[in-house]
C-alpha cells in the first residue's frame, strides 16, 4: 500500500476516499459535510481542515476505500414514499 502525507491526503479525502492512519492507534479517516470524521475502537471525532492539518500533520495515511458510495436520496425518497 501506497503511504500518503497530510497534505496528499487531504485531496484524497475530499474526493471521497476514505483513509486510515498507519501510526497506532490505527484510526480511519473521511471527509462528510466540510468536516473531517475519525473513527477508532476508542474515538470518534468531527474535526475542521485545519484542526486535523495542525492535530495529524506528521501522520501517513493509507487509502482503504477510493469511493464512498452516498445515500441516493431520490431512490430514499421512492423508496419511502412507497412504504406508506
Amino acid at each position: 500500500m501506497v503511504a500518503f502525507n497530510i497534505q496528499q491526503a487531504l485531496p484524497l479525502l475530499e474526493q471521497g476516499a476514505i483513509l486510515q492512519t498507519t501510526q497506532h492507534p490505527v484510526t480511519s479517516v473521511w471527509f462528510k459535510d466540510s468536516m473531517i470524521h475519525l473513527s477508532n475502537d476508542h474515538l470518534h471525532a468531527v474535526l475542521s481542515i485545519q484542526d486535523f492539518l495542525h492535530t495529524y500533520e506528521t501522520y501517513s495515511f493509507v487509502m482503504i476505500q477510493e469511493d464512498v458510495e452516498l445515500i441516493d436520496t431520490q431512490k430514499d425518497t421512492e423508496y419511502y414514499t412507497w412504504k406508506q
